[in-house]
């Protein structure tokens, strides 16, 4: 990502989003068009999880399947 000085300014807490959720590793900060400087994503940060990274891969069960686990969790606890 490259991006002027000012715009850099007015932009630096969504800059730091995105190099805090690993959308960009680093950003270049120009000035006239010529960098200037660089922003760069802290290698050993926590990242945080970002919703819908596992849309498709989890199954959730329908009520129908929820009443079938809880009637046999019961059963096994003699309930």
């Amino acid at each position: 990502m490259r991006i002027e000085a000012n715009e850099a300014k007015e932009k630096l807490y969504e800059i730091i989003g995105k190099l805090e959720y690993g959308e960009e590793e680093k950003c270049v900060i120009t000035m006239k068009g010529q960098p200037v400087a660089a922003i760069v994503s802290y290698e050993n940060a926590p990242r945080k999880i970002k919703l819908g990274v596992a849309k498709g891969k989890i199954k959730v069960p329908s009520f129908e399947e929820w009443q079938a686990m809880d009637k046999e969790v019961a059963e096994m606890f003699g309930v």
